[in-house]
């Protein structure tokens, strides 16, 4: 037979084969007879390129140690005969055959080898392919945003190319990349357009692929129902097509969704048919994944000896394939297999295990900041080993074991900030390139005229949802691409590499730092218990807590009723509320409280919960006393970010506020928000109005009692020492060109939008026309407040809901404040929910004076200005004296 004719027909029989579905394993005896006839004829290029192909049938087939040793096969005979390309290509695939296997140094080798190559032959469809398989390979070592860098110039090299199949493919992969960050709305844009591409090239295979991955967010995003719809659309279309590897893929998340749902005899038939599949194929990755999935199965299904052995059979898989995470998920299986077996010994060391992993995978991605979220699982870690932690304590009460849930919970939280206090205090944008801050300053314009437009098509009476969808989506590009200038301008800075991760700060050293008049309550809500840690000069003591939800329902209905214009009804709610939620929160450690200052580390949604308008656990079924009639209160992140905050001023310094005098106090307030404000030109305005119709009432409406506000406090500084930015002048421009930096006190009188699916949207809003009418930009945004340089003792948002932003587990509110803190600001006073104006006004007057006249430290000042404004009768509920907090050192 002529090897041409053997060879097309075994491709015939293959084509046939896929679009049938049926068995294509028996098939390859095609192109082994092409093989053995190119051979004995001396064809060595045409006998290459058939075991390339025989190589690729394997792949197709899923067999990865087949593959593999073919690759290196093909690899030998292209080097052996001189042919570069070929052997390039073979570079590539036997590069990621290799990841699949585990063996992940020779996997490097072969890939970074095959790029070189690559851009010697400029053959660009290959750099692409390799920078997509060390994306890969980036990713199973748990980096996942360096394979984001690495998909991104794949991307952009296919499209270049036209490619539009292996386009398809790797936004793929970028959509898993922004699963791992969390990144949910995003990963779901990416997934459908590279679906879109799929159905169109009728790529069966890649849809499937897809198709599970998208269930795969629906069921992160804790709808299990959603995602086994699309799981079963993944596994009928592989079983249609003989898609073995994407058919295991799919039961294996299936199966992970049926266990949310409790339906345990099913999921494990569908683990098991997943691990059947991977043991055929010898994909001992899937194999590893699915293994400790049954583990999790058989734990939550109360079987936790059976459930060990499966941790204990997946634990040296994830150690040969070098994949951390999985190997992090297995070790926490594990220990909670051991707890269940009344070993809470053994289940710790398997944690402390679990975490030393995770902290290597948190070093990956030191460049990404804040924005990293590798693993949704971390905070849950945690969670388990502080719990676990404080079920040994109930044991032996004397070991210390509370002690080291006490510092591992605090370093745990806020880890975000602490990270953005580190790069501030070694001027990570300070040493930024031109360049660099131009590609950002292009991305911030971007977003905020996206933001612009979105915000004016939300302001209409019917607004094109479509359009507005369209423009959501963008958002959300843009957000990915403000991440990654980010990471650049981390990387080119100099003394990044400086960075370390923060350690714990020792039980000792804190209560150096606490005064005898100081207590510090630090909260942890965990899913069965919360606990509170109590730390004064003298004294550590913790207290179990009900569970996260139990807590969570009341503080809803204390911010709820605290966060409600004044009612009969409201007011009912608020007293029952708080004094349930102190009961709960505050009565284990009532004896303890006394009148001490408090130090408040909020967990979860405590974080929306005024403690000085909660009722005195002491003093409840008596005469109700308030804990801000006998407590200053000041909220801190962490004690971690305590530390970040002090280092930060000994290396930089800092503005005392509070007993010396102020060498600048600045207030920007009273902004002009539309062009039929009083204060803009008469003419302007019937120009701008014969133009453009009549000014809308909609939009920003002037805050009367803000003037007063403002001038009542420049009236307290003298003049040689205040800076005065009303009306047109309290614009955006005086924030970003610097001239409030010298400013040791700022304060800001105005509207405050908080968007909390966009966190870097929330702005500040200056004066949005100028003296003549004109519109001018007045929307100073979060992303651009991180810019700034404002080295304050003390920034002042009187505003409303400015302490409030996106809630993430473990990492607390980002908003306003983040951002004001990454500037340089040390203290902010900031609100809870919307504040009445004229209430503001007078209550910040108070404060004021307490600060600049009496010399009185900032927590001090507040308290005593809540209790005069509570004595006033129109006043007295919470909603009027309760909303701003101090948050800082």
């Amino acid at each position: 037979m002529n090897a041409w004719i053997a060879f097309n027909d075994a491709e015939r029989r293959w084509r046939l084969a896929e679009e049938s579905g049926s068995a294509k394993s028996d098939l390859l005896r095609g192109y082994e007879i092409a093989r053995e006839l190119w051979r004995r004829s001396g064809k060595r290029f045409q006998e290459t390129f058939t075991v390339g192909q025989i190589c690729r049938r394997w792949s197709d087939l899923g067999y990865i140690s087949r593959t593999a040793h073919c690759y290196e096969e093909a690899l030998a005979l292209a080097r052996a005969l001189g042919d570069r390309r070929q052997e390039l290509t073979f570079r590539s695939h036997s590069g990621d055959s290799l990841r699949l296997l585990g063996e992940l140094t020779r996997a490097e080798s072969t890939l970074n080898a095959a790029l070189v190559l690559a851009r010697e032959l400029r053959d660009r469809n290959e750099e692409a392919t390799v920078l997509n398989n060390l994306a890969l390979l980036s990713r199973t070592r748990g980096d996942v945003h360096q394979a984001v860098g690495n998909y991104r110039q794949a991307l952009a090299l296919y499209r270049a190319q036209g490619e539009q199949g292996a386009e398809a493919v790797t936004l793929h992969n970028l959509g898993v990349s922004d699963i791992f960050l969390s990144r949910y709305p995003e990963a779901l844009d990416v997934l459908y357009n590279a679906l879109a591409i799929q159905q169109r090239l009728h790529r069966s295979a890649d849809q499937a692929t897809t198709l599970t991955s998208i269930g795969w967010v629906h069921f992160l995003a804790e709808d299990s129902p959603t995602a086994i719809t699309f799981y079963q659309e993944a596994i009928k279309l592989s079983r249609n097509h003989g898609y073995r590897p994407e058919e295991a893929a799919a039961l294996d998340r299936a199966a992970s969704a049926y266990r949310e749902l409790r339906m345990f005899p099913k999921s494990l038939d569908a683990y098991r048919s997943a691990l059947s599949i991977a043991n055929e194929l010898g994909n001992r990755r899937d194999i590893a994944h699915t293994v400790v999935n049954v583990g999790w199965l058989l734990q939550e299904w109360e079987h936790p000896k059976e459930a060990k052995k499966e941790f204990q059979r997946a634990l040296p898989l994830f150690r040969q394939l070098g994949d951390l995470s999985g190997l992090a998920h297995a070790l926490v299986g594990l220990a909670h297999a051991e707890r269940s077996l009344k070993r809470p010994e053994n289940a710790l060391r398997q944690m402390e295990q679990a975490l030393t992993v995770v902290d290597r995978l948190r070093i990956s991605e030191r460049a990404w900041g804040a924005s990293s979220r590798a693993d949704p699982f971390w905070q849950d870690y945690t969670e388990f080993y502080v719990d676990l932690l404080m079920e040994l304590h109930s044991g032996d009460s004397l070991a210390g074991w509370d002690v080291r849930a006490f510092e591992t919970s605090d370093l745990a939280r806020a880890r975000g900030l602490v990270s953005l206090i580190q790069e501030s205090t070694i001027g990570v944008r300070s040493s930024a390139s031109p360049d660099l801050l131009s590609k950002e300053q292009a991305v911030q314009e971007r977003l905020n005229a996206v933001e612009e437009r979105r915000l004016a098509l939300l302001s209409m009476e019917e607004p094109p949802g479509e359009e507005i969808a369209l423009l959501e989506r963008a958002l959300r590009r843009l957000r990915v691409e403000y991440d990654d200038v980010q990471r650049e301008i981390r990387i080119a800075a100099p003394r990044f590499a400086e960075l370390r991760d923060p350690e714990p700060v020792p039980l000792p050293v804190l209560q150096k730092w606490l005064d005898p008049e100081t207590l510090l309550l630090s909260y942890v809500l965990g899913e069965d218990h919360g606990f509170v840690f109590l730390v004064g000069r003298n004294l550590f003591e913790s207290r179990v807590l009900p569970g996260r939800k139990s807590i969570e329902q009341v503080a809803k209905a204390v911010y709820e009723s605290m966060a409600s214009k004044p009612r009969t009804d409201a007011q009912t709610q608020y007293k029952q509320a708080a004094s349930k939620l102190s009961e709960m929160v505050l009565g284990p450690v009532k004896e303890k409280l006394g009148k001490h200052r408090l130090l408040v580390v909020p967990d979860d949604m405590l974080h929306y919960v005024s403690f000085a308008a909660l009722p005195a656990p002491s003093s409840i079924g008596r005469e109700l006393r308030l804990l801000v009639d006998d407590h200053e209160i000041v909220y801190l992140p962490s004690v971690v970010a305590l530390a970040a905050f002090r280092r930060r001023v000994d290396i930089l310094g800092t503005r005392n506020v509070g007993g010396k005098p102020v060498k600048c106090l600045a207030v920007i307030g009273d902004p002009v928000f539309r062009g039929d404000d009083e204060r803009v030109g008469k003419t302007a305005v019937s120009e701008r109005n014969a133009q453009t119709g009549a000014t809308s009432s909609k939009g920003f409406a002037r805050l009367p009692f803000s003037r007063q506000e403002a001038e009542s406090i420049l009236q307290m500084v003298p003049q040689d020492r205040r800076m005065a930015a009303l009306d047109f002048a309290a614009n955006k421009e005086l924030v970003r060109r610097g001239d409030l930096a010298g400013c040791s006190i700022l304060h800001f009188a105005t509207h405050a939008v908080i968007d909390e699916e966009h966190p870097e949207l929330s702005e500040i809003v200056l004066s949005l026309v100028d003296r003549h009418g004109k519109p001018v930009d007045g929307h100073l945004r979060l992303h651009e407040i991180y810019g700034l340089d404002l080295p304050a003792d003390l920034v002042v948002l009187s505003a409303c809901r400015t302490a409030l932003g996106r809630r993430v587990r473990g990492d607390g509110l980002v908003g306003l404040t983040r951002g004001f803190a990454y500037a340089g600001a040390s203290r902010l006073v900031v609100s809870l929910w919307r504040v009445d104006d004229r209430a503001t006004a007078a209550l910040m007057t108070r404060f004021y004076e307490g600060v600049l006249r009496h010399g009185q430290p900032p927590a001090t000042a507040l308290r005593e200005a809540q209790l005069w404004l509570r004595q006033q009768k129109k006043w007295q509920a919470p909603y009027y004296w309760a909303p701003f907090i101090l948050q800082g050192d």
